[in-house]
């Protein structure tokens, strides 16, 4: 009697999981050969390549971006070596709503980064570039405020250390 009911138990339960499996409304492969799905499709968005008129745009929808605390004040400019020295072409400013181009008196950070490397930036690879011109020299941060300050005031911006090449 007792298998009987272990049994009609085990039917009932592998009934209900069958149920279950089938009426979750998502495709179960079934079959020789069926695979299980593992994840969506997800149609990737291509990369968009980064110049001085949308650069603005694409920094503002980074993640370290998004990050900065309040009252950030970071230039960004971008140089050449044309003409055998430094010269500067253009600069933004970073704060923690907004990127423009332009200057702006008392900042935190003023980073400096070869013009080379915006050809090579597009909406996916930031960090990767960022990482790479500062590994190769091509880029300098100059710290206009106290390090202790700075350190206090970006200590949120720990998650991102190594996206800026440390």
């Amino acid at each position: 009697m007792k298998k009987y009911i272990f049994l009609g138990v085990l039917a009932i339960f592998m009934i209900i999981f069958g149920l279950s499996m089938f009426s979750s409304g998502k495709d179960v492969p079934f079959g020789p050969g069926a695979r299980p799905q593992t994840g969506r499709v997800v149609n990737p968005v291509p990369a968009v390549d980064v110049n001085y008129g949308n650069l603005a745009d694409h920094l503002a929808r980074n993640a370290v971006i998004k990050d900065l605390p309040k009252n950030s004040k970071i230039i960004l400019k971008f140089y050449n070596f044309n003409s055998g020295e430094r010269e500067w072409e253009k600069s933004f400013v970073i704060t923690e709503k907004k990127i423009y181009e332009g200057t702006v008196e008392d900042p935190d950070l003023i980073i400096g980064i070869s013009s080379n490397y915006i050809a090579e930036l597009n909406s996916r690879n930031f960090c990767r570039v960022i990482t790479k011109a500062m590994n190769n020299g091509g880029m300098s941060i100059s710290i206009e405020k106290s390090k202790a300050k700075l350190l206090w005031k970006y200590k949120g911006m720990k998650k991102h250390m190594s996206c800026i090449g440390f």
